[in-house]
């Protein structure tokens, strides 16, 4: 049995990257059907006290709501790390690849439930002091958002680089340039211009997990015999 199918044997594992992404996504929609005053705009980070304690105020249930999803997505991230470092290392490739995986996933996480932790925090009373408010929601904003999304690009990057063999090449490219695209999340405290990247870097790395997990599920069966290049998901 060669390497690769090896790694694809019993790797359902790796549909836990796309269980993250579901459930980030259904935070979403969920803090959305549940707001109580939706008349009232979601704040900005440039907003002020005032806004942030006036939306928090009006729908603490949707954010706990929110808080509970980026929870369980968390969760499924750390899972999805290490699955993904177990998988490179089964294949026998070299370099820091597997390491960086497992590091970004965690870091990513990590930040993920800090924010969730913030978020939930401003579902509470505590929103009853507009400064507290505003620095709650700021922690939740940069660890939640573009923090979190640079470290989802280092995993990603680190997984596509690793997973290479037994990856289409278009897709290990794939995740390289969204990965990197993610990466530059990191830079908005220094610019509002790569804010954006929270966006791209966020949904694309969705996608790109989707895809992956997907592959893995509908080529794990490939034939015992089959040579290493046929073996590819």
């Amino acid at each position: 049995m060669t390497s690769t199918q090896g790694a694809r044997r019993g790797n359902l594992g790796v549909l836990t990257g796309a269980l993250f992404a579901l459930l980030w996504v259904a935070g979403g929609f969920a803090q959305d059907l549940t707001a109580t005053d939706s008349s009232i705009a979601y704040p900005r980070p440039t907003d002020g006290a005032a806004d942030v304690q006036k939306w928090f105020e009006a729908n603490g249930s949707a954010a706990e709501a929110n808080a509970a999803l980026q929870i369980l997505a968390g969760i499924a991230l750390v899972v999805f790390a290490a699955v993904v470092a177990n998988i490179i290392r089964s294949i026998g490739r070299s370099g820091a690849a597997a390491s960086v995986a497992a590091l970004g996933g965690t870091l990513s996480a990590a930040l993920l439930l800090v924010g969730a932790a913030g978020g939930a925090g401003l579902g509470s009373d505590a929103t009853a002091s507009p400064e507290v408010a505003q620095a709650l929601y700021q922690v939740t904003f940069w660890t939640g958002g573009p923090l979190h999304v640079a470290a989802l690009g280092l995993l990603v990057v680190a997984a596509a680089t690793g997973l290479g063999a037994v990856l289409p090449k278009w897709l290990k490219i794939t995740g390289q340039v969204v990965g990197g695209l993610a990466l530059l999340a990191s830079l908005s405290g220094v610019s509002q211009v790569f804010v954006a990247f929270t966006l791209f870097g966020r949904y694309l790395g969705f996608v790109w997990l989707l895809v992956v997990g997907i592959m893995f599920v509908v080529k794990r069966s490939a034939p015992a015999g089959a040579p290493a290049a046929e073996a590819r998901v």
